[in-house]
């Protein structure tokens, strides 16, 4: 795991705290309860190992992609959560994209992209 790696997976609980705070606000209101579910998976998978395979990128990719044809609020703290999960694939070796319109995400050896 490489210091970037670390500061990355470090900030992560802050989003998924994000989230839960503002579901819980909203009286876990679906568009809210949703992002938060799939970040605090998403995070749980990113959280439990210090070295990874391209099988579990893709293991959190799928996760990650359940909300794809969900509702949900896709507002900034989501944009962070895209931004530091793409950040992540990246220093690890990989390219990710989020399809601007389905909103699903997909990642590939950087040497060969998405």
């Amino acid at each position: 795991m490489t210091e970037e790696q670390e500061k990355i997976r470090a900030d992560l609980p802050r989003l998924v705290g994000y989230f839960k705070g503002i579901a819980a606000g909203s009286g876990w209101h679906p568009l809210w309860k949703t992002e938060y579910e799939v970040a605090s998976a998403t995070v749980h998978l990113l959280l439990a190992k210090d070295d990874f395979t391209e099988a579990d990128f893709a293991e959190i990719a799928s996760c990650v992609n359940t909300l794809v044809g969900k509702e949900h609020a896709d507002g900034c703290g989501w944009l962070d959560f895209q931004l530091q999960l793409s950040h992540f694939f990246r220093v690890s070796g990989y390219q990710s994209d989020w399809n601007g319109t389905t909103g699903k995400f997909t990642f590939g050896n950087a040497a060969s992209g998405c």
